[in-house]
């Protein structure tokens, strides 16, 4: 009783009234002493320290649960790029082989860079849309 009473005291100096009531409300509230007590005699204090474990493990911290779904899509995407780097390499490497035979580098000169050879006239057609 003396332990309540100092309790009371607290909390009435530190929060008020309006706090102290409904902390009564809340906690002298039957319906929440039988969920307590329930909790109390299925789960054991091994349980309980293995609940929060868990919690603090997956939820809070450096490597949560939702920091390692985001690495996931991170690195799917980063495969995704890999994929399409290797396919444009492989289109630069043709090309780049293309560019050492003599008839298709004279071919990209004509058709890229408007080269022409000596004493040949270049006319540019440019269609309007």
């Amino acid at each position: 009783m003396a332990n309540t009473n100092l309790i009371d005291k607290i909390t009435e100096f530190i929060f008020g009234n309006y706090f102290l009531i409904l902390f009564k409300v809340v906690v002298m509230n039957n319906r929440f002493i039988s969920i307590l007590k329930w909790i109390r005699r299925k789960l054991n204090k091994y349980w309980i320290a293995c609940i929060i474990f868990i919690i603090v493990t997956f939820l809070i911290g450096d490597s949560t649960i939702f920091k390692r779904i985001a690495y996931v899509q991170q690195i799917n995407h980063l495969k995704s790029e890999i994929k399409f780097y290797t396919k444009e390499k492989e289109k630069n490497l043709q090309k780049l082989k293309a560019l050492y035979d003599d008839k298709k580098l004279e071919k990209l000169a004509r058709e890229q860079y408007l080269m022409t050879k000596p004493n040949e006239e270049l006319f540019v057609i440019v269609e309007n849309k």
